[in-house]
């Protein structure tokens, strides 16, 4: 036997670890912050742009429908739906402010009022209502006047405006008859929660308004 054969042969060097490397690591955490911008871009622009044109379906089978409305100075959130059922029901049920807050029930916020008597308006259903909303982000107390009216075309609306100290919360139902005994519903809210950025108060109802009018639809439907 040679003397080269005789020698040993020399190990194999170890394969190069596969864990994160400083490279890989900066790879990770680049990936990760331009997830998070393209994340918050998406929500600032759904939470920004506005219609200029408010919704008004026109039957049962288009569904429920929501957006952002411009109206003047006003950034509207607006739900709306057609139900086949007559004005009158659907009135008493957006207006049974004993139960009001059953429909203002979705996943991630919910409001808890009761009325607390006469409102200075001159319709029966005039209140006030007190209570809170809360959510993930916040809770906020809530003290709203409410006001109702009735146009010469049978159009009806509940509106609601907030007292000074409980911040801004405007909103309203108008129920609006169409031919063959249907009503359209349309809710809409402006909200503002100091600090949070408006887009972020604005994303958070566009998640959950349709919940709201569809709350209204069912129970119209039983």
């Amino acid at each position: 036997m040679s003397e080269q054969a005789g020698e040993a042969t020399p190990a194999a060097a170890p394969p190069a670890p596969r864990g994160n490397t400083p490279k890989r690591v900066a790879q990770i955490v680049a990936g990760a912050l331009l997830a998070a911008l393209v994340a918050s871009g998406a929500l600032w622009v759904r939470g920004s742009r506005t219609s200029g044109q408010a919704l008004a379906p026109a039957s049962a089978a288009e569904g429920t429908s929501h957006q952002l409305y411009q109206s003047g100075e006003r950034t509207l959130v607006q739900a709306a739906a057609v139900v086949d059922r007559p004005l009158s029901e659907v009135w008493a049920i957006v207006t049974d402010y004993e139960h009001f807050s059953e429909i203002f029930q979705p996943p991630l916020w919910t409001l808890d009022v009761a009325p607390k008597g006469r409102g200075a308006g001159a319709h029966p259903r005039d209140c006030r209502l007190e209570g809170e909303a809360r959510s993930r982000l916040w809770t906020i107390p809530v003290a709203v006047d409410l006001s109702h009216s009735v146009s010469p075309e049978g159009v009806h609306r509940a509106s609601w405006d907030s007292s000074p100290e409980a911040g801004t919360n405007r909103g309203s139902w108008t129920l609006t008859p169409l031919e063959g005994g249907g009503t359209r519903i349309l809710y809409e809210a402006e909200i503002d929660v100091p600090p949070y950025p408006r887009f972020m108060v604005h994303n958070l109802l566009l998640s959950e308004v349709d919940y709201v009018v569809n709350a209204v639809r069912d129970r119209a439907g039983r």
